[in-house]
């Protein structure tokens, strides 16, 4: 009896990388991209290589091999109408991260309230994203895509976490910005200061 492969955390780093990259990519170059991090294990090759196979074969990835200068190339896309719900769910944290990366400036220049406000609506939308991700995957809990779903959901929060930073150094540093903050945050637990 052969041994069923399953997608694991290799597969998800692969998959989130070329995510990221958003466009095929050949393996030295996907490689390169895996680099070691906390969250994930290193990554050799031949492990690669085992699970790029394993993720065309079930369709999560196609391979394509063409002949380009005599020579042969071959590259690795995502399938993404076998995991649409991941490329929805890239696009719109993607979107949310690029805006707030290109606005650091202007939220850093906004009234004390603006700024506790828009982290929290951030907070906020990011939560709803993940426990509507969370009820599809108790609904379904051997669906891979729903378990990556919930677990990208709960990375995106902390990829805010950047605003929530700033703001508590500002106010460490800052007495008048930090009674500032305080009062807003009051304002809106309905806490009395």
């Amino acid at each position: 009896m052969t041994k069923k492969w399953q997608l694991d955390t290799y597969c998800l780093k692969i998959i989130l990388t070329m995510t990221a990259k958003n466009e095929p990519v050949r393996f030295n170059e996907l490689s390169r991209m895996l680099n070691p991090d906390k969250d994930f294990p290193d990554m050799q090759d031949s492990t690669l290589s085992d699970h790029l196979k394993h993720l065309v074969e079930n369709g999560y990835v196609k391979r394509k091999e063409e002949i380009v200068e005599h020579k042969p190339r071959i590259t690795y896309g995502l399938n993404f109408k076998k995991i649409e719900k991941i490329r929805s769910f890239a696009e719109t944290r993607k979107e949310l991260l690029q805006f707030y990366v290109k606005n650091a400036e202007v939220f850093h220049s906004l009234p004390v309230n603006e700024q506790v406000q828009r982290i929290l609506h951030s907070v906020v939308m990011m939560r709803l994203h993940r426990i509507s991700a969370v009820i599809d995957f108790k609904l379904d809990p051997h669906s891979w895509e729903k378990n990556f779903l919930v677990n990208g959901w709960t990375w995106s929060l902390r990829g805010l976490l950047w605003a929530e930073a700033w703001l508590i150094n500002k106010a460490v540093t800052d007495e008048k910005y930090r009674k500032e903050v305080f009062e807003e945050i009051n304002k809106l637990t309905g806490e009395k200061a």
